[in-house]
């Protein structure tokens, strides 16, 4: 029972913050939709082969572990910079958003 209770807070808490990107203007809906359903369908890949990651992970060694997290990261960082590049224009989000303000929206 507990573990359905922290799986509902979970769902709850990520619907909330995509709502809050949305509201602040930092996100359009459809890149809120578009990431929940890419990491969904992430989600159900690892469970189907979870076994077999969790096997091989297993027989490595603490070295190997570590430099396959750091590997994983290095992986990531080339396409969050090719994004940045394409989307942004090179311009960061701190930097102010290229949407309208949503507080207008919602007044």
């Amino acid at each position: 029972m507990r573990k359905k209770w922290i799986t509902g807070l979970c769902i709850i808490t990520i619907l909330l913050i995509g709502l809050a990107r949305v509201y602040q203007a930092v996100h359009y809906p459809f890149d809120i939709i578009g990431g929940m359903v890419i990491g969904i369908l992430l989600l159900i890949l690892y469970f189907r082969c979870e076994k077999t990651i969790d096997t091989k992970i297993a027989g490595l060694s603490a070295f190997r572990q570590i430099m396959l997290a750091f590997i994983g990261s290095g992986i990531l960082l080339p396409v969050h910079c090719w994004h940045s590049l394409l989307w942004d224009h090179g311009k960061s989000h701190l930097h102010g958003s290229p949407l309208p303000s949503s507080r207008a929206v919602f007044q």
